[in-house]
């Protein structure tokens, strides 16, 4: 009983050890915002480039804040158990928000000053275990282009 007890531990200390260590090699970052229309709503969703340099992982979810200029503009709540084979890969997550006080504080916001960063604040969980996840762009190609697009 001893022996399978010790099994179990040191299997589950390798886990933890692998998954923590997958997770320092790898790299999510927000390469652009994807607008669109659903069901008659305007939706965003974050294009995030996922760089997996070492085993697969199970993303299970991604929550956190998403902040324009350090002001909340909507929230994700994304759970999706995808599997994230090694590589470089491009996953979507949607922002939740209200799209009419929501939008009208983008629009303020860009308005009143410019656009100066977008980041994302909260968790990731990988292979169960949840992490830290902070996400900050500054003026990237994509947002600029996005920002020129709503100032029309």
């Amino acid at each position: 009983m001893r022996t399978i007890l010790s099994a179990l531990f040191l299997y589950a200390v390798y886990s933890i050890v692998k998954t923590i260590s997958t997770a320092q090699e790898l790299s999510m970052e927000v390469v652009g915002v994807k607008p669109g229309f659903s069901q008659g709503r305007l939706t965003l969703s974050l294009k995030m480039r996922v760089i997996n340099k070492l085993y697969p992982i199970v993303l299970n979810s991604v929550i956190g804040n998403v902040y324009l200029n350090q002001q909340q503009v909507g929230i994700i709540n994304y759970n999706n158990n995808d599997r994230i084979p090694t590589g470089m890969n491009m996953i979507y997550l949607p922002v939740s928000f209200d799209p009419l006080l929501d939008t009208a504080n983008i629009i303020s916001i860009i308005t009143a000053e410019g656009f100066k960063n977008i980041s994302v604040q909260g968790s990731v969980t990988i292979d169960n275990i949840q992490l830290p996840f902070d996400n900050e762009i500054i003026n990237s190609e994509p947002f600029k282009n996005f920002v020129d697009a709503a100032k029309l």
